[in-house]
């Protein structure tokens, strides 16, 4: 995600302690990871802080949270990148779908909703964009998805991302926040019973509906 067009700053080159528990799990139903980068924005000002949540529902799909703290309106850029040989669609409601074969990833925003997104590829100017580099000096266009959020404050991003081979799922999701501010996801899957989730500012999810088999 770029912040008033404008990328991350350099991170710490080494970790100094593990990750806390809280923020990673590691189950027979999910997978689950948090990281937050709070170390600011190149030639930025004022504060602005990326979370990322990422949910694995084994089998399944993964849900991504990326909430944005900002203490100004900001010019945010959520950038999504392809393999070269994708082809990558904007459907309605800014969906996304990549397909390479019979290879399939559904993108799906589940909340705020979105403008429609610009797809790139091979761009020079106004600013380099959509290029893919398997080894240095040698670089190929490679699609990339860029939805464009003007006079942003702070915010929660929610997507859906489904894969599948061939014929693509019907998937829905919807979710709602609690008093505490956990988010709880309702994900349904053709006629399948629905996977529920609650996800935490902190901690660890909890997760119903999912089969360890």
């Amino acid at each position: 995600i770029l912040v008033d067009g404008k990328g991350q700053n350099a991170g710490p080159l080494r970790a100094a302690a593990p990750l806390p528990e809280s923020d990673y799990a590691n189950t027979p139903e999910f997978d689950f990871a948090r990281g937050a980068f709070t170390g600011g924005y190149e030639g930025v000002e004022g504060r602005a802080e990326h979370t990322r949540s990422v949910l694995y529902i084994r089998g399944k799909y993964w849900i991504v949270i990326d909430r944005i703290e900002t203490d100004r309106p900001r010019e945010l850029s959520v950038l999504w990148h392809f393999e070269p040989n994708c082809t990558v669609a904007a459907e309605k409601g800014g969906r996304l779908v990549a397909r390479n074969g019979d290879a399939n990833l559904q993108f799906i925003p589940l909340g705020p909703t979105l403008p429609q997104p610009e797809i790139i590829a091979g761009q020079e100017k106004p600013v380099i964009q959509g290029w893919y580099s398997a080894e240095y000096g040698i670089k190929v266009p490679n699609p990339t998805a860029v939805y464009t959020l003007k006079n942003a404050g702070s915010l929660t991003l929610v997507w859906l991302l489904v894969p599948s081979s061939g014929q693509m799922p019907d998937v829905k999701g919807w979710y709602s926040l609690s008093d505490d501010g956990a988010m709880n996801f309702k994900i349904r899957q053709g006629k399948a019973d629905p996977v529920t989730a609650k996800v935490y500012m902190t901690g660890i999810p909890q997760v119903e509906g999912v089969s360890s088999r």
